[in-house]
């Protein structure tokens, strides 16, 4: 589904432009992160030829962030998507640096240079059954999909 056939695509961009002038920094999540980088730099989505689901390694791009002080050089992190941002999109705008990814699911954490807009394209939030339960459902609705 294109952005623009969310049907409240509109009411969301004028929530992220207002972000831009009325909080100091904005963390957008999933699908939130890719309409993100669309609106905002025009960073297109692309659908994979079956979802991202699971539990993948990723590593630190940049360990002097401040983001991601603290974490191990290799980390963790739940996917479940149908659709994926592409590195070499997201290198041709000077503004934005990578600083995290996987060899599996790809584009993880991008951020702005400044720091004010945090693009995360997994699912950090996820707790230890939250993929079960999707395997579930979608089990349930019939739909081809592997076990996380």
């Amino acid at each position: 589904l294109d952005f623009e056939e969310i049907n409240y695509w509109e009411e969301l961009k004028k929530v992220m432009d207002w972000s831009l002038s009325h909080v100091y920094s904005t963390l957008y999540l999933c699908m939130a992160a890719q309409a993100g980088l669309y609106h905002h730099f025009c960073i297109p989505k692309y659908p994979l030829g079956k979802k991202m689901f699971g539990v993948f390694s990723h590593i630190v791009n940049k360990k002097n962030s401040r983001l991601l002080r603290g974490f191990d050089d290799e980390f963790l992190v739940p996917h479940s998507r149908h659709t994926e941002v592409r590195k070499e999109d997201i290198e041709k705008v000077s503004e934005l640096e990578i600083l995290s990814e996987s060899p599996e699911a790809g584009v993880y954490i991008v951020a702005t240079r400044d720091g004010r807009q945090i693009f995360v394209t997994g699912h950090p939030e996820y707790d230890p059954l939250t993929l079960k339960n999707e395997y579930i459902r979608d089990k349930n609705r019939g739909l081809e999909i592997e076990i996380p």
